[in-house]
């Protein structure tokens, strides 16, 4: 467990805005967010950009954990997804099967 790397993504308002320069952690419900690897914490990043306009900027960044953050965990990528929709699809056939007989 102590190897494990947990990502938060920071924010910073630049000083031009109406509300002057503020940077802190991503929060949901006034808890940290925390990610499991980099590449989910990019997708958030992503994710948040299109809603915010150019006076916040995101980042990913290594944390320390927080007991009360909110994890958030990698999502599946292409190949398992399709692993699974496949598996799904299989299971329902072999039922169907077994309900014929």
């Amino acid at each position: 467990m102590e190897n494990e790397k947990t990502y938060g993504v920071w924010a910073v308002r630049n000083g031009t805005s109406m509300f002057g320069y503020a940077e802190a952690w991503c929060k949901e419900n006034g808890k940290t967010l925390e990610f499991d690897t980099k590449r989910a914490a990019q997708d958030f990043v992503k994710e948040i950009s299109g809603y915010t306009t150019a006076n916040v900027h995101y980042y990913v960044r290594e944390k320390e954990s927080e007991p009360d953050a909110v994890r958030k965990r990698a999502a599946p990528s292409e190949n398992q997804k399709r692993k699974n929709k496949f598996q799904q699809k299989a299971g329902k056939k072999q039922k169907q099967n077994r309900e014929c007989r």
